[in-house]
């Protein structure tokens, strides 16, 4: 038996069937114009007039570092605005001309709060380009000044300084940084105050209190947290990990679909990670919430709390019967037989993982009606699909009773076994080849395991892998003609070994 870390076909991260928000988002819609641009009408032809000359730009930057009020105001949206446009913004060139220098210190005062979110928005834009424009934006000090903005008294401030750094630690390079230089204190600490005033919230459960900050805010932090947990190799203190994984407990009962959507794709990240993350998540009481989005109409949350749940069943004996005993094989059931073969592979994945359990949890999935349903799924030809629809009958078959592998029989496994033979992928032949072989090799079972094997063209499929390029297969196939079939002969007769 096997417990396997993905679907074969894909990597755990980013996810296979969807992806959650992009790693790096621009500013230009989260969080709303000020009111202040009444001031700034002028400015309104730099988005269709500009070139984006040096000269021109240099002008802006110039203007950004005035001693004059109206004017570093003016200058600063001027770039913001030029840098919020969707098709290639100019970031290259604001950072050519040295706009970091001037612009940092808007995001430090606190005097003039619509200048410090200009600044501020305007950064989050520089951090959204490429990894060389975040890079630059991180050599310029700009990661300790944002959370010192996150921490501040204003929340749309706040809320952009998150969003800024959001896009920071979504380059998987800047992302232990930016946890070490104390964004998870402050950044948790928005979601109940809307601001995020104190230090010592890493201490704290994020059950004990209900979130009070604004929706555009809980969704900006519920994103960064997801690109925080995105990619392995985390380095994290214990507390502020604990924390963070009660906080998503908390999101996962959000009232926002965005906030909902961005905690389950960070709490499979966190189950994917290892099992130490697998462990905290279950013992967070997180898995029912998982569960309960797992029979969500909306096909968006199914695909993250599939994912999620999937990645708990990698790990423990312990951990798989918490998934279970939360009532996830209904949802499983239902969504194997879903149209979009996409979450048929990804539960068929699922179901491997736990029939490389325990006989207690392979009887689960025997008892809630998996077996005829995986054989079906597996005539599909679906060669993904029939992959992983595979691996669960040849690990129930590796790791089951007698009464169990029988069960697999009885649905018509030998014979979807068989058919996978004819397949052009070495591992999923492999994997076939030897439940088939273990099956036949079990007296009680191995009458109708021929039967169902030869009315599948078992003989002439078996045959055909003797000129298989890979020995092993090649050697397996012949062993079984040799033992099971009259030597030499396509669509031979059935025989007996010998003392059966």
């Amino acid at each position: 038996m096997l417990r396997r870390t993905t679907a074969a076909s894909f990597a755990v991260v980013p996810m296979s069937l969807s992806s959650s928000a992009s790693s790096k988002r621009s500013g230009g819609s989260l969080v709303m114009d000020t009111g202040k641009s009444r001031h700034l009408d002028d400015v309104k032809s730099d988005l269709e007039d500009a070139d984006f000359t040096h000269e021109f730009v240099e002008e802006i930057v110039r203007g950004i570092g005035s001693n004059s009020r109206k004017r570093r105001l003016k200058n600063t949206v001027r770039a913001r605005r030029l840098l919020s446009v969707e098709a290639n913004p100019p970031i290259q060139e604001f950072l050519k001309a040295g706009i970091l220098r001037p612009l940092i210190p808007h995001v430090q005062q606190r005097q003039d709060s619509t200048l410090q979110l200009e600044a501020t928005w305007a950064l989050t834009n520089l951090a959204s380009g490429t990894l060389n424009h975040t890079a630059a934006v991180v050599d310029g000090g700009a990661v300790a000044v944002l959370v010192e903005a996150l921490s501040g008294g204003d929340e749309r401030v706040a809320e952009q300084a998150a969003w800024a750094l959001g896009n920071i630690v979504g380059e998987q390079q800047f992302r232990n940084l930016v946890v070490s230089m104390g964004v998870v204190a402050p950044l948790l600490a928005a979601l109940h105050s809307g601001r995020a005033f104190t230090s010592s919230y890493a201490s704290t459960s994020s059950s004990s209190s209900s979130i009070a900050a604004p929706v555009s805010l809980v969704r900006v932090v519920t994103w960064v947290l997801a690109n925080i947990f995105r990619h392995k190799g985390l380095v994290m203190k214990q507390q502020e990990r604990q924390s963070c994984i009660n906080a998503l407990k908390t999101l996962l009962g959000h009232t926002d679909s965005a906030v909902i959507l961005d905690a389950l794709w960070a709490t499979g990240y966190i189950a994917a990670g290892d099992d130490e993350g697998q462990q905290e998540v279950v013992a967070a009481g997180i898995v029912p919430d998982l569960v309960r989005h797992l029979g969500a109409k909306e096909r968006q949350k199914i695909i993250p709390a599939l994912k999620a749940t999937a990645n708990l069943l990698m790990g423990s004996d312990d951990q798989t019967d918490a998934v279970v005993a939360a009532g996830v094989l209904p949802l499983y059931r239902r969504l194997l037989v879903s149209p979009h073969h996409n979450l048929r592979k990804e539960v068929s994945w699922a179901l491997s993982n736990i029939t490389a359990g325990n006989k207690n949890q392979i009887q689960k999935v025997i008892d809630e009606g998996f077996l005829p349903h995986l054989v079906e799924v597996i005539g599909q030809n679906h060669l993904d699909v029939q992959r992983e629809a595979v691996w669960v009958l040849t690990n129930l078959v590796n790791g089951g009773s007698l009464s169990q592998v029988e069960a697999v029989v009885r649905a018509g496994g030998a014979a979807a076994l068989t058919s996978v033979l004819a397949v052009s992928e070495t591992g999923t032949v492999g994997v076939a080849i030897n439940a088939l072989e273990n099956i036949l090799k079990t007296p009680e079972l191995r009458k109708e395991a021929l039967r169902q094997v030869r009315v599948a063209q078992g003989v002439q499929r078996l045959e055909a892998l003797q000129g298989y390029v890979d020995n092993t297969i090649k050697e397996r196939a012949t062993g079984i003609l040799d033992t099971y079939f009259q030597e030499g002969h396509t669509g031979a007769s059935l025989s007996e070994p010998d003392g059966t």
